[in-house]
């Protein structure tokens, strides 16, 4: 049964020693993530469209996303050249994986992959479609679904209504709005499963317990962090396990 639940308590239930190792673990990823993120400023003068791309857009500070999620999807796009790629949520990041099309289509004419970016909200599906440069939208089809609630293996999980169904080789998991609706888990994932190519890779903007829910209830997933984000990811295939400091380093 579909329903609306409370706002989400990160704390809910924990005793005062989880809450603290929380807390620690928080402020870690939050310190980490500055500094991937300045290290990533100085690589983004590879990809000077990228870096116009990106300014542009958060001009209005309303598009917002990490800079190394940006230039790591970006690269993703560039080094696997997925045939289907879907991202659920969309943003920046939409823009980055459509300018990384345009990139590979510079040389190869035949490259024309099916791209699907789900909102949820009509604020913000109206503000990526008026925002994102036209000739980069072409790329995407942006589409407008609803954000439900339903309980799956005993758990309240969000999810989203009618994804179109493609044997998708990269997703990016950005939505949709899991503690708005007052959980932390969703089933997108688990749903699409069998319709998925079985080399396809998944890579979640944090969302740690989703990621991990999502793996447990899919066959033969591994699950490593993204070898240049803070971010989860699972896959099929043997995933590289490099740690951020490798990239870091070579700067």
């Amino acid at each position: 049964m579909e329903s609306k639940s409370k706002v989400w308590d990160r704390y809910a239930n924990l005793t005062k020693s989880e809450i603290f190792r929380d807390k620690v673990r928080y402020e870690t990823y939050l310190f980490l993530t500055k500094i991937i993120n300045y290290f990533y400023h100085r690589r983004l003068s590879r990809y000077s469209k990228l870096k116009d791309l990106i300014v542009n857009l958060t001009k209005a500070n309303k598009m917002s996303a990490d800079i190394s999620d940006c230039l790591a999807l970006y690269e993703d796009i560039l080094n696997i050249k997925p045939k289907y790629i879907l991202e659920l949520g969309s943003g920046t990041s939409t823009a980055a994986i459509c300018l990384a099309i345009d990139k590979i289509k510079e040389k190869e004419n035949n490259y024309s992959p099916v791209f699907v970016s789900i909102e949820s909200r009509p604020k913000w599906f109206n503000y990526h479609k008026e925002n994102i440069p036209k000739d980069l939208l072409c790329n995407v089809q942006l589409i407008f679904r609803e954000e439900k609630i339903k309980i799956l293996h005993g758990e309240e999980v969000a999810f989203y209504e009618n994804i179109p169904i493609h044997p998708y080789e990269y997703i990016h998991v950005d939505g949709p709005d899991i503690h708005g609706l007052g959980v932390d888990l969703q089933s997108d994932l688990i749903s699409l499963e069998k319709h998925l190519n079985d080399k396809c890779l998944i890579v979640f903007d944090g969302r740690r317990n989703t990621s991990r829910f999502s793996r447990r209830n899919m066959s033969g997933f591994n699950f490593r962090r993204h070898s240049k984000t803070l971010n989860h990811m699972i896959s099929k295939e043997k995933i590289n396990n490099g740690f951020f400091l490798d990239f870091l380093i070579r700067d």
